[in-house]
């Protein structure tokens, strides 16, 4: 099998990510190997786009090695679509209200310009202003993630009141037939760890009602209303 893993950024995605990984780990070990593998052709599992090239490669290594777990913030893509369709791949998406998300992004930006984030990430975001047109081209692909229904949809404020729960459905969705208690051990690891994470911000929910200006505000309910409503954020 392979997991492909795609998400808004900023929505708990190299969480979600490190459980699938560990998810297939306990399922069988042979899935470590191929994950190793896969590593050595991406960024530590991480894959902007799966062109041919990246496709041959993805189905070479699963069908030598074992099931891995693909991390992208790409579209459903055609060659995505077909894996999933072949019954090669599946698919989950991760996503966060829109407010949120630039909020976590600005907080990230301000890591990396401290030198905290050796990636650099999100440097350029300082403002609300400057997350708009980034977090629209975001969303947009919920939309198209949205209308697959083979996918696994993960609600990042589903998932912070209740990791363990979604962990579950997850697991069960993926068809891995792990015991509960099995699980809640990959569980209870990843909340141990998350202290030294170096890309966790708060995981908190609502963020934009307290830390979010009234002139902020006001701009993303203006610029992402149609997104909020379809993402059922807004009534």
């Amino acid at each position: 099998m392979i997991i492909i893993s795609s998400s808004i950024p900023k929505s708990a995605s190299t969480l979600v990510f490190r459980y699938q990984q560990d998810l297939l780990a306990l399922a069988s070990q042979k899935n470590v190997m191929a994950q190793e593998k896969f590593d050595k052709y991406s960024d530590y599992g991480f894959l902007r786009k799966i062109g041919l090239k990246e496709f041959v490669i993805i189905i070479f290594i699963q069908l030598k090695y074992g099931n891995i777990v693909i991390k992208t913030h790409s579209e459903p893509t055609f060659l995505i679509k077909l894996l999933i369709a072949l019954g090669l791949a599946k698919a989950t998406f991760c996503y966060r209200d829109p407010r949120d998300t630039i909020l976590s992004a600005i907080d990230h930006g301000e890591r990396s310009r401290k030198g905290l984030d050796p990636g650099n990430g999100f440097k350029n975001m300082k403002t609300v202003k400057d997350g708009l047109p980034l977090v629209k081209f975001w969303t947009s692909n919920w939309y198209k993630w949205h209308k697959i229904p083979q996918v696994f949809l993960i609600k990042y404020e589903n998932l912070m009141i209740n990791k363990f729960a979604v962990l579950l459905e997850m697991s069960q969705f993926l068809n891995l037939n792990l015991k509960e208690e099995e699980i809640k051990q990959i569980y209870l690891k990843h909340e141990n760890n998350k202290a030294t994470a170096w890309n966790f911000n708060k995981g908190t929910i609502e963020r934009y009602k307290t830390d979010m200006n009234e002139s902020d505000l006001i701009l993303c309910n203006q610029e992402l209303q149609d997104t909020l409503k379809a993402m059922g954020y807004i009534n």
